[in-house]
């Protein structure tokens, strides 16, 4: 499966959690957000470009009685997302078509997988279909190849604000970056 930005990820797929310019370390800070706002009511979740799991894997340790849903476009990645949890659903599908009923999720993550999506405004159209109301949708990505100073792109909360009404939604979550972390 040849992505946006070139990559086979299904040739790869069996080398990736091994490449050390392809570190997929859990995110603390994703895991701490799950926790702390999980209840008996929140119980599922979905990461789109799932890639091999190792994010989904992390959040089963948190709520283990939650419906875990990993989607990728590739088949490859999904089957070594599936050697480490086989009791999460890991399911092959394009971000922008997402298979799910309306309000069929408490928690939507997508963890440096958006550069990849083709149609990244039929994806959020989607997962706003998806996500439950009072539901949370975090997103992170990173893409040296789509941006010449640096991997991060910043753009001002009235901005950000903006579009996501566009979406229907009215409250965000902010985090200030410190200077110096973005400096490493």
């Amino acid at each position: 499966m040849r992505t946006s930005s070139g990559v086979n990820y299904d040739a790869i797929a069996h080398l990736y959690d091994l490449q050390p310019h392809r570190g997929k370390a859990v995110d603390p800070e994703l895991v701490m957000f799950i926790a702390q706002r999980a209840s008996a009511d929140s119980s599922s979740i979905l990461d789109i470009a799932c890639g091999t799991g190792s994010q989904l894997v992390a959040n089963r340790s948190i709520v283990s009685d939650a419906q875990l849903v990993g989607l990728d476009r590739s088949f490859g990645m999904l089957c070594q997302a599936r050697l480490k949890a086989r009791d999460i659903a890991w399911l092959q599908a394009d971000g922008a078509r997402l298979p799910f009923q309306a309000e069929s999720f408490d928690f939507i993550t997508c963890q440096f997988g958006f550069h990849h999506v083709p149609d990244k405004t039929g994806m959020l159209r989607a997962l706003f279909r998806a996500l439950r109301c009072r539901g949370r949708f975090v997103m992170r990505n990173v893409c040296p190849q789509e941006h010449r100073i640096g991997s991060i792109t910043i753009i001002s909360r009235r901005r950000c604000r903006l579009i996501l009404r566009i979406f229907g939604l009215r409250r965000t979550l902010w985090r200030r970056w410190r200077r110096s972390a973005l400096r490493r």
